[in-house]
C-alpha cells in the first residue's frame, strides 16, 4: 500500500486540529508553519477536508480551520479514500486479476482477505485513537 504525501499531511492537520482545546479554529498558514507542511499543500488538502465533511470554515481574523466531528467519529479511511485508493495489487493488477497455476492459487485468495484485512483496520481507528499517545509506541522506543 502506499501513503501518499497528501494523505500523510491530511491526517497530521487533523491530528493537530484533534488537539487544539476550546474549539479554537486554525488558518492555513499557522497550521502549515506550525507543523512543518508545505503552505500550498496544506490549504488544498484543507479545502479538499472540508469538501469531504471533516472540517469546516470560518472566515475573518477570528476564523479558521476546526474539525466538524469530534475526533472519535472521523475514521482514517475517510481521510485515505480522499486521495489513495485502498488497494493491493500484484504485478500492476488486482489480486483477483492475476492469473495462478493451481499450485499457487491461494495466493489470490491470501491476498484478497490481506487487503480486507488492511481496509478493516483503518476503517476502525479513529481520530481519537490516533492521537491517543499511548496507544503507539514512538518509531525507535522498543
Amino acid at each position: 500500500m502506499y501513503i501518499s504525501a497528501k494523505t500523510d499531511y491530511a491526517v497530521r492537520a487533523l491530528m493537530a486540529l484533534a488537539h487544539e482545546r476550546d474549539d479554537r479554529r486554525m488558518h492555513a498558514a499557522a497550521l502549515a508553519r506550525d507543523h512543518g507542511m508545505p503552505v500550498t499543500s496544506v490549504e488544498q488538502i484543507l479545502t479538499d477536508l472540508r469538501r469531504h465533511g471533516l472540517l469546516t470554515l470560518q472566515r475573518g481574523p477570528e476564523g479558521g480551520y476546526q474539525l466538524a466531528k469530534v475526533p472519535s467519529e472521523i475514521r482514517l479511511g475517510e481521510v485515505f479514500r480522499i486521495y489513495d485508493a485502498v488497494q493491493l495489487e500484484v504485478h500492476g493488477n488486482p489480486p483477483e486479476h492475476v492469473g495462478y497455476s493451481p499450485q499457487f492459487a491461494s495466493l489470490a485468495g491470501f491476498y484478497l482477505r490481506f487487503r480486507e484485512t488492511l481496509i478493516g483496520y483503518i476503517d476502525s481507528v479513529t481520530l481519537a485513537d490516533l492521537v491517543d499517545v499511548r496507544a503507539w509506541p514512538a518509531v525507535g522506543s522498543g
